[in-house]
């Protein structure tokens, strides 16, 4: 009998994990013996947009807790745009993405980083270098915030 109910146990633990959750937040509690260990976990799909003289720039990301995927666009006037895939995550306030885009017809990947404040989430720029065929900042820790600030729109359906 008891090997019955820990089979039982298994199977359902492991259909739980194939399940992504759909609520926009929940709270989960896992007994550990006596010990609790409650961990918070927010799903959300934000949208973010600037425009200014010839430049428009879009963002759409879906959140899981800390990971982010999405999209990203740069519009500019009178060059080739710059259109593709986020897939990052959240650093306390500061995302962390791999931004893979075309332009002039060449795919290339390169880091982006942007920090939350409000409603707003600002790019920040720092030097970058070569790695394993993408652009990356050499130190994350010493990026400026001053760069384009999107802020938060509703979402296009």
């Amino acid at each position: 009998m008891k090997h019955i109910l820990s089979i039982l146990t298994v199977a359902v633990l492991l259909s739980a994990c194939n399940n992504k959750p759909q609520a926009v937040e929940e709270t989960e509690a896992v007994n550990m013996d006596t010990t609790t260990v409650t961990t918070a976990v927010t799903n959300s799909i934000n949208c973010y947009a600037f425009t200014s003289k010839g430049l428009t720039v879009n963002m759409y990301i879906e959140q899981y807790g800390e990971e982010v995927t999405g999209r990203l666009t740069y519009d500019f006037a009178e060059k080739d745009d710059n259109e593709g895939l986020l897939k990052g995550r959240f650093y306390g306030d500061t995302l962390i993405a791999d931004y893979a885009f075309k332009s002039e017809g060449t795919t290339s990947i390169r880091e982006v980083a942007f920090i939350k404040k409000g409603n707003q989430l600002t790019e920040g720029y720092g030097d970058v270098a070569e790695k394993d065929g993408k652009m990356v900042f050499k130190n994350r820790s010493s990026l400026s915030f001053t760069g384009t600030a999107l802020n938060e729109v509703p979402c296009k359906e």
